[in-house]
Parts: structure tokens; C-alpha cells; sequence
């Protein structure tokens, strides 16, 4: 911006004690902007590339609502991602057979250890006798539905009082504010509206 830029003003911002508890997206067009020492420490909490789409906005607003975020871009570094995956088991809870393939096959090629429920309820079972580290949890499903089932394994995580609890990721075309909030709630981590591309699968799976 002209006269005083994004960065400079997000430093005056955080050095002033009334100030510095304001929450920071970065919005650029410059696509390697996130990398900029200066950015990593100005307290920026989440990067996106411009132009940015509305439901990718809102998303990331109510995330850094519900949760606070490290720096993240919306490029994401495959081989990266690919070393970081390997070995990780996600299990993917999702009723509708199309929506299963394509997050499958987003992750087949980083990830080989993964799960399937198509209901909350098997999503449940699975998770009480497989180690997870990952659950991409569709909200509406037949039998039990994703929030009922992500209250039932945040119970059993307090029963067995794992070192490290599952990151539960909400899948829902409910892109609403007051449905963002309920699931951050409930006890689910982040959340990807639907239909959603690999990049954003990927980038809240590692933020």
C-alpha cells in the first residue's frame, strides 16, 4: 500500500500494548510474499494469496476465530507435504461415495495409510481401535452424524487420555457463521467447505 505498507503497519500494530491482540491475515498478490522474514515476524497469523475467493476468506476468518493459526500459504509444498505425510493415518468419515473418492485420491499419493467410515458410527469404531492422527469428519451422515461422533471420540480421548488428541477437520457444504462456530464448539479443529480442492485440503491439514 502506498505511504506505509502491510507489514510496517501490522509492526506498529502489534507494538502498541492496546493494539497488539488484533488478529492479522496477509492478502498478496506476490506469491512467495510469506517466505519475507519481515512477514514472519510481524504477527501475521494466516497468508492468502490474492484474488482470494470469498468461502476461503470466511473460512480462514472463522478459523483464526475459533483457533489461533501459525503463518501458512495457500501453496503448498508437495514434496513437503509428501515427507511430513507419509507415515501419518487419516481417517476419512464421509457418507457420500463421490466425496470419498476425490479425498482419497487427494491423499493416495502422500498418504497410504488411510481409513474409511461412511457413517459417524463406523468413523467411531474405527478410531477406538486404530491409532489416527487425522479425521476429515463430513457433519451430515446417515446413522450417526459428524457431530455426534466427534463428541463421542473427544469422550473416549478423555478416557484414554491420549498424548496427542486427533485433529478433527469439519466437511460441509453449511458454510454459515453460526455452523463454522458450533463445530469449533463441539470439539472439531478447523473446517474445509465443500466441494473443496486439494490445496485447501492440504492446507488445513498442516496448519
Amino acid at each position: 500500500m502506498a505511504g506505509m505498507d502491510g507489514i510496517e503497519l501490522a509492526g506498529k500494530l502489534k507494538e502498541d500494548p492496546a493494539l497488539k491482540a488484533i488478529r492479522l491475515i496477509m492478502l498478496s498478490s506476490v506469491t512467495d510474499a510469506f517466505q519475507n522474514s519481515r512477514t514472519n515476524y510481524s504477527g501475521f497469523e494466516y497468508y492468502l494469496n490474492k484474488p482470494v475467493k470469498l468461502k476461503q476468506l470466511f473460512n480462514v476468518i472463522a478459523s483464526i476465530v475459533g483457533k489461533p493459526r501459525q503463518v501458512a500459504s495457500i501453496d503448498v509444498n508437495l514434496e513437503s507435504f509428501k515427507a511430513d505425510f507419509k507415515n501419518k493415518r487419516i481417517l476419512i468419515a464421509e457418507d457420500n461415495k463421490i466425496n470419498m473418492q476425490v479425498a482419497v485420491y487427494s491423499l493416495k499419493p502422500y498418504c497410504s495409510n488411510i481409513f474409511m467410515a461412511f457413517d459417524g458410527k463406523e468413523a467411531v469404531e474405527i478410531f477406538s481401535k486404530e491409532r489416527v492422527d487425522y479425521i476429515l469428519m463430513d457433519v451430515q451422515m446417515p446413522v450417526m452424524n459428524g457431530i455426534e461422533a466427534t463428541m463421542q471420540i473427544r469422550q473416549i480421548e478423555k478416557q484414554t487420555n491420549p498424548g496427542t488428541p486427533v485433529k478433527i477437520i469439519a466437511m460441509t457444504a453449511n458454510t454459515m457463521r453460526e455452523d463454522v462456530e458450533y463445530c469449533l464448539q463441539i470439539g472439531m479443529d478447523a473446517f474445509l467447505g465443500k466441494p473443496f480442492k486439494v490445496n485447501d485440503l492440504m492446507n488445513v491439514l498442516i496448519n
